[in-house]
């Protein structure tokens, strides 16, 4: 361990930003933590940060985002004139890659410790909030954790193929402790708080701040363009997904729904995503005759031509902390199909669809239920064109990243006012 806190301290001594602001750091508001982030793309959390980071700076903030550096991007970036990015070379884990956890641990410790924040530090891990705890920074700490990690490892061990959602032991006391221990707690929904709680007690000054989607949304593509572009026949019924597959994404419960259907042969199953619980999905879509109705994308970086050649959303998943897709696909007009929340599902669902307005919400153990209310919106083009106006309008669905940002500055209890107009602020 020794000889890899030597190997990041050299590349720490080296970075430009900590040659300058080793002796006397910069000045910020809020420091985010962040294992991915902009130019690189891997999920919702790395979404949500980059919209939420810039939309911060533009209300007044001084912010840094502390990063590792996988994209071969600049060490430090300027993004706009109150917002930076600090990347740092990756660890390579070499030996040491069965502990992992403490590897990661150590490397959050060693840059908090080189940068020294003086502003609030927001970490969505439970492994960057420990190593700020570590580094003298709980009072200032804003745990945004993007789930709860013994509830995710919950699923790995009542079910065997939810290998994706082990989290190691030490990694489940971290966000244990961290949820306890951080000055302030921030989630995404209702849902996730009552998965903390559960799990790791009741605590005060938690907080829940629903996401938002880009606040330039870009216009809905024609649904004969976005088909003959995906390839999809133009006149099928096209049911949609969009996530990664994997299987907390709970697909199996959507393929076995559609080999219920009367199905065209022109309709589909419109799945797009990668990840690696595609090959078990693709073995249980031979076993129930349905291959020929599946297509499948890949990843898209916009999936906007992929919700204009649907006619409905559906979202399957056992787990999710949020489920920013519900928020895309109503914003392009889909009516959103998802399982209830259920001590063996835990879902935001429940917050985000109006049952029988803009959605429905079906009987989580019960494929069955789910086909029939596609079949019943598949006939009915007057029902599903009501729901597609309702979607547009949902009220969780018309916030943006803008009103995300500004509800968490309500949270903190940060004045800009008082800053920009050289007033004394509250202390942190």
């Amino acid at each position: 361990m020794s000889a890899t806190d030597d190997t990041l301290a050299r590349r720490l001594s080296n970075h430009p930003s900590l040659t300058t602001n080793h002796c006397q750091p910069l000045t910020t508001d809020l420091t985010i933590l962040a294992s991915r982030f902009h130019p690189e793309r891997h999920g919702g959390v790395e979404h949500r940060l980059w919209h939420v980071a810039r939309a911060l700076g533009r209300a007044g903030m001084e912010v840094i985002v502390t990063t590792e550096n996988r994209a071969g991007a600049e060490p430090v970036e300027y993004i706009d004139p109150r917002l930076i990015i600090e990347r740092f070379e990756p660890l390579n884990f070499g030996r040491l890659w069965r502990w992992k956890t403490a590897v990661r641990f150590n490397w959050w410790r060693k840059v908090l410790g080189a940068t020294r924040p003086t502003g609030r530090v927001w970490a969505t891990d439970p492994i960057q909030a420990c190593a700020a705890i570590a580094t003298g920074h709980r009072r200032r700490l804003v745990y945004n954790p993007a789930c709860c990690t013994a509830a995710v490892n919950d699923f790995a061990r009542r079910d065997a193929h939810m290998t994706t959602m082990h989290r190691p032991r030490t990694m489940r006391w971290m966000d244990r402790l961290a949820f306890r221990l951080a000055e302030q707690v921030i989630v995404s929904s209702q849902n996730l708080l009552d998965q903390l709680t559960r799990s790791y007690g009741r605590r005060h000054n938690c907080m829940v701040v629903p996401h938002g989607h880009d606040d330039q949304s870009a216009p809905t593509p024609d649904r004969r363009a976005a088909r003959q572009s995906l390839q999809l026949p133009d006149n099928g019924f096209v049911i949609g997904f969009v996530g990664r597959i994997d299987p907390c994404k709970g697909l199996d419960f959507l393929l076995r729904a559609a080999a219920m259907m009367p199905l065209d042969d022109d309709d589909r199953v419109l799945l797009v995503g990668d990840g690696p619980d595609r090959p078990r999905l693709e073995g249980i879509a031979r076993r129930l005759g349905i291959t020929h109705h599946l297509h499948w994308t890949g990843a898209m970086d916009d999936p906007a031509l992929a919700y204009a050649a649907m006619y409905l959303f559906v979202l399957p998943s056992v787990y999710e902390s949020f489920g920013n897709v519900i928020l895309e696909a109503q914003r392009a007009g889909r009516p959103v199909l998802a399982r209830r929340t259920t001590p063996r599902v835990l879902t935001a669902s429940d917050e985000l669809i109006r049952h029988g307005i803009d959605g429905y919400l079906v009987d989580a153990d019960d494929p069955s239920d789910l086909a029939a209310r596609l079949q019943a919106l598949r006939v009915d083009d007057e029902r599903r064109e009501l729901m597609s106006i309702a979607a547009q309008q949902a009220p969780v669905g018309a916030r943006t990243w803008t009103d995300v940002a500004n509800d968490y500055l309500r949270v903190l209890d940060i004045d800009l006012a008082a800053e920009l107009t050289g007033r004394p602020r509250a202390a942190a």
